[in-house]
């Protein structure tokens, strides 16, 4: 028997149409929990959010956000369409329960679904289906699936279609993945507009050392046998004074292009290392010496899980710097673009610091910053 879940009940008839395969297909499940989750479309196509797997025989749905079966299928009504036999099926895909048609196929039964979820539940209770609740759902699992929503929000050019329904459905249930998106973009589209900080005239980069200047890079008392590690390294502002002055460097950015312009303003030193992801979930194989950042921090929703990660990553007697920015507005303004920020509150930092185990050592003011140095003891 072949099962085909739609939100239509007065099908007659099936037919083929443009696939993700990029072939006129019909589309068949020998397993009716498998169909039936067709039966709802989470997104529009060109989209697909179908997230379920197998153990063994049991069909597995996963819950990439809090509630996401329930959000989907609650209410939902449905129809799970039955045919005796398909004539030339094929399976493109590497699920062995799918199979497609490339020709009309005539209905032979359907069966109305009052409520998607309900129906879910008593195949749940039967031992045919398993709901994976987004807390169990393993770190690495979710960055492979923020990875594949950002490859989606670049490829389709989401940001600048934030009406369209994908990306109202990851506005509206990857909120943080959507403000991290736009925030690369933004960092993106400085570089494209030829803004780095790395090559500004004098009166600028005096300008940029009332976040920093050199009361930040003395606190880093660095020397040539300690390794380094900037979070948000941009282009180089910065690392173009540590970097001569230690021994190893590593820096880590999120935005591609910066971090381009950073391996340019950079390739004179071959003691550097230079990463593109996000510091949040990157996984570093190494302790360091001395951990800074500057004008990096308001992009980090969580900063008491920052300072935790920084802490582990800091050698005994390693030192950290940070700069936050005075600055409380939630928002950064930039011509047609507006950013998403996290103000810091030096309060809040001096906690989280403590709570990290780390010795505040000196706390001082620039014009427009805080400066934080902090040791592991």
């Amino acid at each position: 028997m072949f099962y085909h879940g739609s939100a239509i009940g007065v099908l007659t008839e099936l037919k083929p149409f443009i696939s993700e395969h990029k072939k006129p297909y019909i589309y068949f499940s020998t397993n009716p929990v498998v169909a039936l989750l067709y039966s709802v479309r989470p997104v529009k196509k060109p989209f697909s959010w179908y997230p379920y797997g197998f153990d063994g025989e049991i069909v597995v749905y996963s819950e990439y956000y809090s509630d996401a079966f329930k959000d989907t299928y609650k209410d939902k009504k449905g129809y799970l369409y039955e045919y005796k036999n398909v004539p030339n099926t094929e399976n493109p895909t590497s699920i062995n329960c799918a199979y497609t048609c490339e020709t009309p196929v005539k209905v032979d039964s359907v069966t109305e679904i009052p409520d998607i979820y309900d129906r879910f539940m008593k195949y749940q209770a039967e031992g045919l289906f398993r709901v994976k609740p987004f807390d169990e759902i393993s770190e690495k699992e979710m960055q492979i699936v923020y990875d594949d929503l950002q490859s989606t929000i670049s490829k389709y050019n989401l940001l600048s279609n934030p009406e369209c329904q994908m990306s109202r459905f990851i506005k509206k249930n990857f909120q943080r993945l959507w403000e991290q998106a736009q925030v690369v973009a933004h960092y993106n589209a400085l570089i494209n507009e030829n803004n780095d900080p790395v090559h500004d005239p004098e009166p600028l980069r005096a300008y940029m050392d009332k976040w920093d200047g050199q009361a930040f890079i003395d606190e880093l008392q660095l020397s040539k046998d300690k390794s380094v590690l900037e979070i948000g390294v941009g282009t180089g502002r910065l690392a173009v004074k540590v970097v001569p002055k230690c021994g190893s460097f590593t820096g880590i950015d999120i935005s591609p292009k910066t971090i381009e312009r950073a391996t340019e303003n950079l390739a004179d030193c071959q003691n550097t290392t230079l990463i593109c992801d996000d510091f949040m979930s990157h996984k570093f194989s190494e302790l360091y010496d001395v951990i800074y950042s500057s004008l990096t921090f308001m992009h980090i929703e969580d900063k008491l899980v920052a300072i935790n990660k920084i802490a582990g990553l800091l050698k005994s007697d390693g030192r950290f710097v940070l700069s936050i920015d005075k600055n409380q507005d939630e928002y950064i303004e930039f011509t047609d673009r507006r950013i998403k920020v996290f103000p810091n509150n030096p309060d809040d930092i001096c906690g989280y610091i403590e709570t990290a185990r780390l010795s505040l050592e000196k706390q001082f003011e620039t014009e427009f910053a805080y400066i934080f140095v902090a040791r592991k003891v």
